[in-house]
C-alpha cells in the first residue's frame, strides 16, 4: 500500500532535462518527535552512481541528515569516469560503504548493492536526488502503523537543478496490491525510488 503525505526521496534528475527531483518531501506532522518509531529498523539506503561527481555531495549529505539515523548507505560507483570515485573516497562515516564495478547500467548496480544489504527495509535514492530530512522516519512509521503492508510509498517532488523551483509533484494514490498497477506503469502507484520495502535479513 501507499500513503500520500509521507517522506520519500527528493529526484533531482540532472540527467534528466536539467531537472532533479525531491523524493518523500512531505513530512508527516509530529512525526519525527517520537523517539520509538524505528528503534532497531536498520534501513539499507541503494544508491548507485555513474558520473555522479556534480551531485552526489548533496545526495549523501541528505543521508547524514536523516532524522532516523540507524541506516547503512551503499554506495556502488558504476564505472564513473569523472571525479565520483575521488569524492568517494573523501567519506569516512563508517555507516556509507562503497563499491566500485564495471559500467553495466543502474539495473546492474542495484543489484550488486542489494547483495550486500544488510538491513531489514530497503530504500532507494539517486546520486543526483536527495532525500528530505524525515523522509526515511515518515515511512517507517508508515510500516509500523501497518505491520501487513510490506511497501511504503511517498510523495516525489520534481524540482530544477538547483532545487530551487518545482515543476512537478508525484502523490501516490494507490492501496492494496499493486502487481496490476505496476504491470501498466500507471501513476497511482509507479516510482520506485520513492518506495521503502521490507526486506528479508540474511541470519
Amino acid at each position: 500500500g501507499g500513503d500520500e503525505d509521507v517522506g520519500g526521496a527528493v529526484t533531482s534528475g540532472a540527467d534528466r532535462s536539467g531537472s532533479r527531483t525531491f523524493n518523500g518531501g512531505l513530512d508527516r506532522p509530529g512525526g519525527t518527535d517520537d523517539p520509538d518509531i524505528g528503534m532497531g529498523d536498520l534501513v539499507s539506503i541503494i544508491m548507485p552512481a555513474f558520473n555522479a561527481e556534480r551531485f552526489i555531495g548533496e545526495a549523501v549529505d541528505s543521508v547524514l541528515q536523516q532524522s532516523h539515523q540507524d541506516w547503512e548507505l551503499l554506495v556502488v560507483n558504476d564505472g564513473s569516469t569523472d571525479g565520483t570515485a575521488t569524492l568517494l573516497q573523501a567519506l569516512n562515516d563508517p555507516r556509507i560503504r562503497i563499491f566500485h564495478k564495471a559500467n553495466g547500467g543502474i539495473g546492474s548496480a542495484r543489484n550488486t548493492a542489494l547483495d550486500h544489504a544488510r538491513g531489514n527495509l530497503l530504500s532507494f535514492l539517486d546520486a543526483d536526488d536527495v532525500m528530505p530530512s524525515g523522509s526515511l522516519h515518515s515511512r517507517i512509521q508508515l510500516l509500523r502503523e501497518h505491520p501487513e503492508a510490506d511497501i511504503a510509498d511517498g510523495c516525489m517532488v520534481e524540482m530544477d537543478e538547483h532545487l530551487e523551483h518545482t515543476l512537478r509533484v508525484f502523490r501516490p494514490s494507490f492501496t492494496g496490491k499493486p502487481f496490476r498497477e505496476l504491470l501498466r506503469l500507471t501513476g497511482s502507484c509507479f516510482g520506485g525510488v520513492t518506495w521503502m520495502l521490507r526486506w528479508p535479513v540474511s541470519p
